[in-house]
C-alpha cells in the first residue's frame, strides 16, 4: 500500500481572515494533528475506494469512535519519506480483527516534522 489515511476536521484547515495563504489554524494542528507520545495515528491504505471505505470502517469501530460525519485525507508514502517522516507498524484501536494489522505510527515527531505532515 503507497498512501496511509487519517480523520481530520476539514473546516478547521480553513484559511481564516487573520492568516496568510500558506498558514495553518492552530487549531488544525491541535486538533487534527494530535500526537501522542510524539507519535500520530494513520491507516495504511491505497488510493482505492475500497482500502479508504476499510480506513473508514476501521476508525468507525475504534473504541472511542463518534459515528459523525468523516473527513479521510490520505497522504503518499514517498512524500512522507521525501520529508523525514518515518512510520512504524502498530496494532490499531479497532474491533475489526482484519483491520488491526493495518494501522501505522508516525514516530519521533517534533514541531517541525508535524509542520511538514500539516503542509502536506
Amino acid at each position: 500500500m503507497d498512501h496511509v489515511a487519517r480523520k481530520f476536521s476539514r473546516a478547521k484547515w480553513e484559511i481564516l481572515p487573520f492568516m496568510n495563504s500558506n498558514d495553518v489554524a492552530a487549531d488544525a494542528i491541535t486538533s487534527c494533528l494530535k500526537t501522542t507520545d510524539n507519535t500520530l495515528s494513520v491507516w495504511d491504505c491505497n488510493v482505492e475506494q475500497s482500502t479508504i471505505e476499510e480506513v473508514v470502517l476501521a476508525l468507525a469501530t475504534g473504541p472511542n469512535s463518534c459515528l459523525d460525519k468523516l473527513h479521510i485525507l490520505a497522504l503518499s508514502k514517498n512524500d512522507l519519506q521525501a520529508k523525514g517522516l518515518t512510520l512504524k507498524q502498530s496494532n490499531g484501536g479497532t474491533f475489526v480483527q482484519d483491520l488491526k494489522n493495518r494501522h501505522l505510527d508516525m514516530i519521533k515527531l517534533t514541531l517541525a516534522k508535524l509542520s511538514k505532515v500539516a503542509q502536506l
